[in-house]
């Protein structure tokens, strides 16, 4: 498995596999329909504005796209803002090792804390949330999801075993 950053022109080569993969994990959150916002040109633009702020890693199977990791760094913390991981990858072939294995050298020193907003929707994040130490401290305004807060070092030091 092959974990890389990619830059913009990466990002509008990959964006409409990267969308599938949201796309599919989305329809099984919200079986009840496309939410208003699921829309490819919207979030395309959405990240594509705020490349410089945000770092795109994907994550390769034999070249094939099975899944991407979007953060940013905002002083002492690491904010998840997307993991996205084709379904017949979740849970298996240790991507999210992988992925942390692979992080563990470019989250600058000076980060303590990660934070991550989770659908209420989705109780396999909650729980691994959970089981990697994080506790969901309050909800979005809309009340859909969770905040998650936690320690960066636990989780860091969970995947280097």
């Amino acid at each position: 498995m092959l974990f890389r950053e990619i830059n913009k022109r990466e990002f509008d080569e990959l964006a409409p596999k990267m969308f599938l993969i949201l796309s599919s994990n989305m329809n099984v959150i919200h079986p009840e329909g496309v939410l208003p916002d699921d829309n490819f040109f919207v979030w395309f633009k959405y990240h594509r504005e705020r490349l410089s702020e945000k770092v795109f890693i994907v994550f390769e199977d034999k070249n094939t796209l099975i899944g991407y990791f979007q953060y940013s760094i905002a002083d002492d913390s690491l904010l998840i803002e997307e993991i996205e991981i084709i379904p017949s990858y979740q849970a298996k072939f240790g991507v999210l090792s992988g992925l942390f294995r692979f992080m563990r050298h470019r989250i600058p020193d000076n980060i303590t804390n990660v934070y991550a907003y989770i659908s209420k929707n989705n109780p396999k994040s909650c729980k691994l949330a959970n089981k990697l130490g994080l506790s969901a401290v309050k909800e979005n305004v809309s009340g859909t999801s969770f905040l998650y807060s936690g320690e960066i070092q636990p989780i860091l030091k969970h995947y280097m075993k």
